[in-house]
């Protein structure tokens, strides 16, 4: 009877940690029309664009490494600068 009331313990705070982890410090933004205040509709639309280009760059680079497409053949017989 003992053990139970120990293992039903033991589950309850391991919930509760799992909730409290998986919470995290997700707080609602009291007011969320005062984040973009200083910049417009479309500065904001540039700078998302910009950075979505930038991160799309930076795959297709990590790519090319990955697969070796970023420097030139070793197997031509001729001598190619890179």
């Amino acid at each position: 009877m003992r053990k139970s009331t120990i293992a039903k313990s033991i589950s309850i705070a391991a919930l509760g940690a799992l909730t409290a982890l998986a919470s995290g410090c997700a707080a609602t933004d009291p007011s969320p029309s005062m984040t973009s205040l200083g910049r417009s509709d479309s500065e904001l639309a540039r700078t998302y664009t910009i950075a979505s280009d930038e991160n799309i760059r930076q795959i297709i680079d990590d790519l090319d490494r990955a697969f070796y497409t970023d420097r030139p053949s070793r197997l031509s017989p001729m001598a190619i600068p890179h």
